[in-house]
């Protein structure tokens, strides 16, 4: 089979009219499953899940997930992810299953795994901004299309111009992308469209649902005629339906212990409970939790950064004078930790719950530059064997400070950090002995 044109792949996410904020979104909150063959999850758990069949090894789909959103992110398209994923490839000897030997077997799977999860991104993107109050009332039904392609199916051009409503069953399993290298979309149709082009509701067709063995499993499963295996499913509505199940249970900042003011709490009895917070975001990934509360040391380095960035906004009319209300508290937003996680695959569950520690008994604090996000302060921790470093930053008139960067520190960096901007390291006679790697 002839790989698509990725530059032709491309034109036509043009057509989406989908912010690439909101298909990154989508990519973003996917967490890593490894699988050994894609059909071992059920269809909608793709929409949850970030997976590639064969690759069993969760750093390396981490890497290639990341690889992913800096595509999107940056705009580069393609041929700057492939370069990536052939890196990332050779780097962990990796190659795809390939019993026919067909040539170029590794760029191809990196088409593939491009091709698939951005069509399914804007897919579920163009969902969600398609059912908004406005939209739904002014977009009643959507149509069906299907794109001239090299290698038609006969179904998905058996489909193109179907309008149904847009809460027929219809589009729940066949909201495309319906397969592998499917180039078929769904546009919305208003009611000035109808009248302009003289179009009707159809009928809605019979799904036929057909069994297929799903090669992954070896069992039987149903899927409906003419989509793939895996495709059935609206990625949008799932992902619509997992967001508003996150935001109920959103996990909300320490106000309290116990019916406690968290003020009155002895510091061993609020960490414990910030690392319960910590655990829930960690779970549930919505929301935002109390990671901990910085040194005395940190508070006054960044109260007084805050205090002089906050005067030169006083004198130059850009703020009125406030007094600063802030305890100490650092939050830890879901989406901060779900970055992190993408980014250092080292960090796993106990390297998050020993944020409340890292904070409360830094070793050393080093400077960071001054960003729209507020003034901040490198914080250098240390558990057990090994070092962290986290970056906390204070913004004008907030409540409580933010964690935006968090990572494992080896030896050499630790170094160059204390080197380019130490503020304040914790003397010696109260450090102890401390290893060197």
């Amino acid at each position: 089979m002839t790989t698509p044109d990725p530059a032709n792949f491309e034109s036509l996410l043009s057509l989406a009219k989908v912010k690439p904020s909101a298909a990154i979104s989508f990519l973003r909150q996917r967490s890593a499953i490894t699988t050994d063959r894609y059909g071992e999850l059920e269809a909608e758990a793709h929409a949850k899940a970030f997976t590639s069949a064969g690759m069993t090894e969760t750093r390396m789909l981490n890497q290639v997930h990341e690889a992913l959103l800096r595509a999107q992110g940056e705009g580069t398209g393609f041929d700057v992810f492939q370069k990536r994923f052939l890196k990332i490839a050779q780097e962990h000897a990796w190659q795809p299953r390939n019993p026919f030997g067909v040539k170029d077997a590794v760029s191809k799977r990196a088409f593939l795994i491009y091709q698939t999860n951005i069509s399914t991104a804007f897919s579920a993107g163009k969902w969600a901004r398609l059912n908004t109050p406005e939209a739904i009332e002014m977009y009643p039904w959507f149509r069906y299309r299907h794109h001239a392609c090299a290698h038609p199916r006969l179904l998905h051009e058996s489909w193109d111009g179907i309008i149904l409503p847009r809460d027929d069953p219809f589009w729940d399993t066949h909201w495309a992308p319906n397969g592998w290298h499917c180039h078929c979309t769904v546009e919305a149709v208003s009611r000035r469209d109808m009248r302009k082009n003289n179009w009707t509701v159809s009928e809605s067709p019979k799904v036929e649902w057909v069994e297929v063995r799903n090669p992954a499993t070896g069992k039987m499963v149903k899927t409906p005629k003419g989509i793939d295996l895996g495709f059935a499913y609206n990625p949008g509505k799932v992902w619509q339906a997992e967001e508003q199940r996150r935001a109920e249970k959103a996990v909300k900042p320490l106000v309290s212990v116990g019916g406690i003011p968290k003020a009155t709490v002895p510091a061993p009895v609020l960490q414990e409970a910030q690392k319960q917070q910590i655990e829930e975001l960690l779970e549930v990934k919505s929301g935002t939790a109390e990671a901990g509360r910085l040194a005395e040391p940190a508070q006054e380095l960044l109260q007084e950064f805050d205090k002089e960035t906050h005067e030169i906004a006083v004198q130059r009319g850009l703020a009125e004078q406030r007094a600063p209300e802030w305890d100490g508290s650092v939050h830890l937003t879901a989406e901060t930790l779900n970055k992190e996680r993408l980014h250092h695959s080292e960090l796993g569950k106990d390297e998050f719950l020993a944020l409340p520690q890292i904070l409360a008994e830094p070793k050393a604090l080093v400077s960071v530059n001054e960003t729209a996000a507020g003034v901040g302060v490198g914080v250098i921790g240390l558990v057990g064997k090994q070092y962290y470093y986290a970056v906390v930053r204070l913004q004008e008139g907030a409540e409580a400070a933010k964690l935006m960067t968090y990572h494992v520190l080896n030896e050499k960096d630790r170094l160059r950090l204390l080197r380019r901007g130490a503020l304040w390291e914790k003397p010696v006679e109260e450090a102890g002995s401390e290893p060197h790697g």
